[in-house]
């Protein structure tokens, strides 16, 4: 479904008070999927019930910055990159501030409205967290909506599934942002030195743009973290640790180490989590290119290639591969995926595979 489709169909759900009590938006989190969920959002929170969504009202705003008071959105966290039950109740040695999701939605609401909650990735809820999370999906409290955001759907548990109304949505393939695109296709596309001291150029090169990437990766975790503390400073939080807990045994200041340890692990989690999702379409992007000296190859229609502007080069170095080469370039970007993942050197890996993909270079 197309997300425009989808919005008109909220439109008209919202309009007959017809609204389901949960939604599967399958697609990319950070995608159509965040993007259609903050529309609904807006579009059930706007001061202008006629214009909804506004965009420009003080509620819209709020929504779209994450900070709407009936709005709660649950990321994975941890290390492991998941959604815990420590989420979705307060448990014994927690280390999760509130809120909590299920007390969350217990609650009245705030702006008197509807409450929202958001699991974005909820295919990465914890088998526990996902049973607790069930029973308030079966029996969920009046004017509240779930929105489940993911798009792995066949990681979520089948009892989840079929409790939500899901909606497809149709994302188009994502690419590589600039300057980041152009430099790919730059290293792609020359024409330099071939064997081993080409391929590290080149493998370097690739290297640096993954460097440019972890900077970018750790600027918008930290943009994100501040718009969900609501501009909250580091002294504001500290001085809510000032007045020890006389029931606690540990002193206020083990604490606070604690918490700080906590919290650059939980950074370091989800810069590592938005860095992958980077790397992920660099690599998407250098699969393109070999897939495309593949179709050529093989004979497809030029209007098939996904880099029309480097048609006329992609068709001078497809003849001079053979179809085994070029096939075996798209299983080696495959690979390189694959050892990508598991934390292996990335310069070593891109030299190695630089210097094994068949270019078709002269």
């Amino acid at each position: 479904m197309r997300i425009d489709e989808a919005r008109e169909l909220f439109r008209q759900a919202i309009a007959a008070r017809r609204l389901a009590h949960a939604y599967l938006l399958v697609g990319s989190p950070r995608g159509v999927a965040g993007e259609l969920a903050i529309d609904l959002m807006q579009r059930l929170a706007c001061l202008d019930p006629d214009k909804a969504p506004c965009k420009t009202c003080d509620r819209c705003r709020q929504v779209a910055a994450r900070t709407w008071c009936d709005n709660l959105w649950v990321f994975p966290i941890k290390k492991s990159r998941v959604i815990s039950i420590d989420q979705m109740r307060e448990t014994a040695g927690s280390k999760v501030s509130p809120p909590y999701l299920l007390p969350w939605l217990s609650d009245t609401a705030f702006a008197g409205g509807w409450k929202v909650v958001v699991l974005a990735g909820a295919d990465r809820l914890t088998n526990e967290a996902a049973n607790a999370f069930l029973k308030m999906l079966e029996e969920p409290p009046p004017k509240t909506l779930i929105l489940l955001l993911t798009d792995a759907p066949q990681a979520l548990l089948p009892t989840i599934r079929s409790r939500c109304q899901r909606i497809d949505l149709d994302e188009p393939p994502a690419e590589l942002d600039e300057p980041w695109r152009s430099g790919l296709l730059a290293i792609l596309a020359a024409e330099g030195g071939t064997g081993p001291v080409g391929a590290m150029a080149a493998g370097d090169r690739i290297h640096k743009i993954l460097l440019d990437m972890k900077e970018h990766a750790a600027k918008l975790v930290e943009a994100e973290i501040d718009t969900e503390q609501g501009g909250s400073t580091a002294d504001d939080q500290d001085d809510d640790d000032d007045d020890p807990d006389p029931d606690a045994g540990e002193p206020a200041d083990g604490r606070r180490e604690g918490k700080a340890e906590d919290d650059k692990t939980v950074l370091e989690a989800r810069v590592s989590a938005r860095y992958r999702e980077l790397r992920s379409l660099l690599l998407v992007s250098l699969q393109r290119w070999y897939r495309d000296l593949l179709a050529l190859r093989a004979g497809a229609p030029t209007a098939t290639i996904h880099y029309q502007s480097h048609l006329g080069l992609l068709q001078q170095r497809a003849q001079r591969l053979t179809l085994a080469q070029a096939l075996a370039n798209v299983e080696g970007v495959e690979m390189l995926a694959r050892q990508m993942e598991r934390s292996l050197s990335e310069r070593n890996l891109l030299s190695y595979w630089m210097d094994r993909l068949a270019g078709g270079t002269a």
